[in-house]
């Protein structure tokens, strides 16, 4: 799958209480449209807002097939907000963190991945193909017409995936991944699977005890 979640250093052109449309700088614009922002809630560890979040993913591609994702941001007294949004692609997911009222980016994601292994390209899968293919990030050049056939990476993270940390849902799990290690330059970085989602842990500690 050359599906990645792209972090936007993009124009936005407008701005909505239902959708956000981006320039991608090289003649491809896209709308966002939101889908739900996931607060932590009083006292709640981020390892349970990731939970909530995952969700919303899963429960979002299985409805409507195609990826959905959202930036992780936090705030001075460590409250965690996530606003997932959706370009309607199976290739790919875009999202612009949401850094208002306090809140930074972690510079990390959440996003979900197709349940099939083979999907149908529809127009957005053309047009962040074609955004893709313009910029060189996959290294890869590959046409995708409307309605072809493709491969899609649905049960784990893609190639691309791995170029920054995050953490993904697919085939009901959340795995998460922490980016390229600079001491091992090429080597693909550990996939930790934390569990089903609906039966994740709540707390940072129990994540670190789910995957040993």
């Amino acid at each position: 799958m050359r599906a990645f979640l792209i972090a936007l250093a993009a124009t936005l052109l407008t701005a909505t209480a239902t959708a956000q449309r981006v320039d991608l700088g090289d003649g491809t614009a896209l709308t966002i449209d939101p889908i739900e922002t996931i607060i932590s809630r009083p006292g709640e560890d981020q390892m349970a807002t990731l939970a909530r979040a995952a969700a919303v993913l899963q429960a979002y591609t299985q409805a409507h097939g195609v990826e959905a994702c959202g930036e992780v941001t936090v705030n001075a007294d460590n409250l965690t907000r996530i606003a997932l949004g959706t370009i309607h692609a199976h290739l790919a997911c875009l999202s612009k963190p949401q850094e208002t009222d306090g809140f930074a980016s972690t510079h990390q994601s959440i996003h979900s991945h197709p349940l099939k292994a083979f999907v149908m390209a529809n127009a957005a899968d053309v047009a962040i193909n074609a955004h893709i293919n313009n910029v060189g990030a996959s290294g890869i050049k590959q046409a995708v017409h409307l309605g072809d056939a493709m491969h899609v990476s649905n049960a784990t993270f893609s190639a691309e995936d791995f170029m920054t940390a995050g953490w993904l849902v697919a085939e009901g799990h959340l795995l998460y991944q922490n980016g390229p290690d600079p001491a091992h330059p090429g080597a693909t970085p550990a996939v930790h699977d934390l569990g089903l989602v609906g039966q994740l842990p709540t707390t940072a500690a129990e994540a670190v005890a789910q995957v040993r």
